[in-house]
């Protein structure tokens, strides 16, 4: 399960430093594919990865106090906080998105 949210970190982590760093591929300029500004567009995927920190720090939390029982709620709450806040987060983007053609 740590490694699930480590790849999200990863994934939404490159995506970050791309925009912020102006890089001109792919993952520097989602922000204009769903007509945001680099702020929001970073801010949508600074919420994701922290709260891939909060699971990850959650869960080790749990495994070193050895409650083996509270992970499995506790990740499954944030696993739906998670994607609630990327469907809802998505949901926006997409009601947001004007077609170029």
């Amino acid at each position: 399960m740590a490694l699930f949210f480590l790849l999200i970190i990863l994934y939404r982590g490159f995506m970050f430093f791309a925009t912020l760093l102006n890089i001109g591929n792919y993952w520097g300029s989602m922000y204009s594919y769903y007509n945001l500004t680099k702020g929001e567009y970073l801010t949508y995927t600074l919420l994701t990865i922290l709260t891939s920190i909060v699971a990850i720090i959650v869960l080790f939390r749990f495994f070193i106090e050895r409650h083996h029982k509270k992970p499995n709620t506790s990740i499954f709450i944030i696993v739906f906080l998670m994607g609630l806040l990327v469907w809802l987060g998505e949901l926006y983007l997409n009601a947001i998105f004007v077609g170029k053609g």
